[in-house]
């Protein structure tokens, strides 16, 4: 019998054959299968490994914060430790000042001599001024000094021929600087 090809014979049948002989592969076949399987695995383990990276990085992250909290929580507690010390500092040095003035009022009372009270009342002043000074207060200099509105509030002008113009004549109240702060303005009677 001679091998006649019948009309009704899928054509598809015939490409595959030719691209057999030529070795070209058809879409169907397994290779580009594999190459997407391949493919998906790649991908698979690069998400995979992104993703161990993520959750490091979150890890991280959240190590970080916690630490971050921490640190907040243990500066406010030596901020508030410091000022506690430092309140307690500056009341036990004034604590002699309070027993000077106690002194004082008992002389006064008992009616002592006027001269001792005087003497207590400038030990007083003394110990104040020490105390301020220990704690960095300082008077703002001022009588024969230009009038300077960041450390004199003048209330008072004056003509005066012996004083250059704008100099302070007379502070009526001192002045004090904390550390080139001024707590206080001087203040002042100026010339011209």
């Amino acid at each position: 019998m001679e091998n006649k090809k019948h009309p009704h014979t899928d054509k598809s049948d015939e490409i595959e054959a030719e691209a057999q002989d030529t070795g070209i592969e058809d879409s169907n076949s397994k290779e580009p299968q594999t190459d997407q399987a391949n493919e998906f695995s790649t991908l698979k383990a690069e998400l995979k490994e992104k993703t161990k990276q993520s959750e490091e990085y979150f890890g991280k992250l959240q190590r970080i914060a916690a630490e971050f909290e921490n640190y907040k929580k243990r500066t406010i507690r030596e901020k508030e430790a410091i000022t506690s010390d430092t309140i307690c500092e500056v009341f036990s040095s004034f604590l002699p000042v309070i027993d000077s003035f106690e002194k004082a009022l008992d002389s006064a009372e008992n009616k002592q001599n006027i001269h001792a009270i005087q003497e207590g009342i400038e030990l007083i002043h003394k110990q104040l001024k020490t105390i301020l000074k220990k704690f960095g207060l300082k008077e703002i200099k001022c009588v024969g000094e230009k009038f300077d509105p960041e450390f004199h509030n003048a209330v008072m002008h004056i003509e005066d021929d012996n004083s250059g113009e704008g100099v302070i004549v007379e502070e009526l109240q001192k002045g004090y600087l904390l550390q080139d702060k001024v707590v206080r303005h001087s203040v002042v009677k100026v010339a011209n």
